[in-house]
């Protein structure tokens, strides 16, 4: 883009100087100052070019970095996502629909009894999966992804988190402090609503 701009610049510089050669060439000598007064107009008008130039490409620059630094975000996203082991155990159940587990522990939790270790261990799991999702949507409302990277990167596993597939969970997740995933999970519902049969 660079080599583009330079050659821009110096065919318009070389118009400018020709232009005026020619001028010169038809008034003679005596126009000398008519003549600088034209080159003087024509340089005015290559850097403005040039600064046109410039601010083109430092914005092309600009957008190509800051789609680099989102495919970069979303890369790390995904592999924590589909390649950490953290949250495979969780993924897969709700894969498979072999959520029961999953709404019991919701259930103990929302009344207020004991959890063994290996419960807690699980529940723990679980709340992580959902704190990784609710990251996901407030970078949503905060403008960093967009619903295009939300749907061509999570949105099946969005979906398995909607009341349609889920009931126990969205209940859940909109009483106990996951108000962006919830907003996100709003929007996907609202979705398939609108989506003819």
């Amino acid at each position: 883009m660079l080599k583009i701009g330079a050659i821009v610049y110096s065919i318009a510089l070389l118009a400018a100087i020709g232009s005026g050669y020619c001028v010169r060439l038809k008034l003679g000598n005596e126009s000398l100052n008519a003549w600088g007064a034209y080159l003087s107009g024509c340089g005015a008008l290559a850097l403005a070019l040039a600064a046109f130039v410039a601010g083109f490409l430092a914005i092309s620059d600009y957008h190509s970095r800051m789609l680099a630094e989102k495919s970069k975000w979303l890369l790390q996203l995904y592999e924590k996502l589909f390649e950490n082991p953290q949250y495979k155990d969780v993924r897969r159940k709700l894969d498979y629909g072999d959520t029961d587990e999953f709404k019991m522990l919701i259930q103990r939790d929302a009344q207020n009894l004991e959890f063994t270790e290996a419960q807690q261990a699980k529940f723990d799991a679980f709340t992580d999966y959902l704190n990784f999702f609710e990251f996901i949507a407030r970078l949503k409302e905060i403008g960093q992804v967009t619903s295009e990277d939300l749907d061509a990167t999570f949105d099946y596993y969005l979906k398995l988190l909607t009341r349609a597939r889920n009931p126990e969970i969205r209940q859940y997740l909109r009483k106990d402090g996951f108000e962006n995933l919830d907003k996100l999970l709003l929007e996907y519902e609202s979705q398939v609503q609108s989506q003819p049969a």
